[in-house]
């Protein structure tokens, strides 16, 4: 199940929430599968209570929409949403001209319609869906909405400031970095690091061209596309985490897809004075008066919570989780007769991911093996 971050809140039926959908699309997490006929049910009101539309998702043999006196019937998206079980849909109502509803699923925009006579058979669709909303309501046979959270500037995060140090524990609170800019736009991330002493501590750089590529000040000298092609949507979480457990590496996360992962060596920066920057122990971080994509930040610990499960077969370990990103787990093969022909330890960065010095730990059976 996806993990539940701060400010999502359980979904509880059958009350009235305030809700401003001009300045705060609502957020919903689901994890129905397709077959299950479970449906998200939402009623939207304006500040007198009365009923203003609402919006209606059904998990049949296909994703299906279904708009409350607009629609008559359930239909399937113009764009068809993700098959991964685990969504996060987001409902946006906008009135600049007409009204418009705009849904996005796992920040795949599946809906996008300005609602009008031609778009909503139902004749008296415009008594319902002209009043301003101000309340929303999960229905009783809402089967499938967890958990919500109206988007935005969620506890936790904060508007990023130009030129301004700001205190951060590299060891225990990866950054996060959120952003909205596309590409092409140029625009760019821009964070150094400093020691205690205020000692640059070296830094990232992602800018947003014709492809997503980063640049590592007094590391490497020019900007490289990533080794993994970061997510296609402009709405993005970029984490960046620092670990010394075995040197100093480096990782990036965007979407919680794992972008960049690399030991800051010789090897791997080419500039000769590397290690005058980047082996200072970092306190605090800096987003430059170049950063124009940055638009919050937060330091948000992200727990490991357990052993990759394509090692749980056939490799343990002692250690409890959950454990903070960065600690060494020592690993072991579960039959007495088998041999670890890998790495003994590796060091958890977020989740079940881990990294390790030599091979990634396999377990072979010295019968049937040697």
């Amino acid at each position: 199940m996806a993990t539940v971050r701060q400010g999502w809140l359980p979904v509880e039926r059958e009350v009235k929430i305030e809700w401003d959908p001009e300045s705060t699309p609502l957020e919903i997490k689901t994890n129905s599968v397709l077959g299950s006929n479970d449906q998200v049910y939402v009623f939207f009101y304006s500040a007198e209570g009365l009923l203003s539309g609402g919006v209606v998702f059904r998990f049949g043999s296909t994703s299906q929409y279904w708009l409350h006196y607009c629609s008559s019937t359930f239909t399937n998206f113009p764009v068809k949403p993700p098959s991964t079980a685990d969504k996060v849909w987001r409902i946006t109502l906008t009135r600049t001209t007409g009204v418009r509803v705009v849904i996005h699923c796992n920040e795949v925009e599946v809906f996008n319609k300005l609602l009008s006579q031609s778009t909503c058979p139902t004749p008296y669709w415009s008594t319902y869906w002209s009043d301003d909303v101000a309340k929303i309501q999960f229905h009783s046979s809402d089967t499938a909405s967890d958990y919500y959270i109206p988007q935005g500037p969620q506890p936790g995060w904060l508007p990023v400031e130009r030129g301004v140090e700001i205190e951060w524990d590299s060891e225990s609170t990866p950054l996060e970095i959120k952003t909205n800019s596309v590409l092409g736009s140029n625009d760019q991330v821009y964070v150094f690091f400093y020691s205690a002493e205020g000692q640059l501590s070296g830094g990232v750089v992602l800018r947003f061209g014709f492809t997503p590529q980063y640049w590592l000040p007094y590391c490497s000298s020019t900007f490289t596309n990533f080794p993994v092609k970061p997510p296609s949507t402009a709405d993005k979480v970029w984490r960046i985490t620092l670990t010394r457990t075995a040197g100093v590496r480096l990782v990036i996360h965007c979407n919680e897809v794992g972008v960049f992962n690399k030991l800051i060596s010789q090897s791997t920066c080419p500039i000769p004075y590397w290690s005058t920057y980047w082996t200072g122990y970092v306190t605090k971080i800096q987003f430059h008066s170049s950063d124009t994509a940055s638009d919050y930040y937060g330091s948000q610990p992200v727990s490991c919570t357990g052993l990759n499960a394509e090692w749980r077969t056939a490799i343990r370990t002692t250690t409890q989780f959950p454990v903070v990103p960065g600690t060494v787990v020592e690993v072991n093969c579960i039959e007495s007769k088998a041999l670890n022909k890998g790495s003994s330890e590796v060091t958890c960065t977020s989740g079940t991911e881990f990294i390790f010095d030599l091979n990634e730990p396999e377990c072979i059976n010295t019968v049937d093996g040697l």
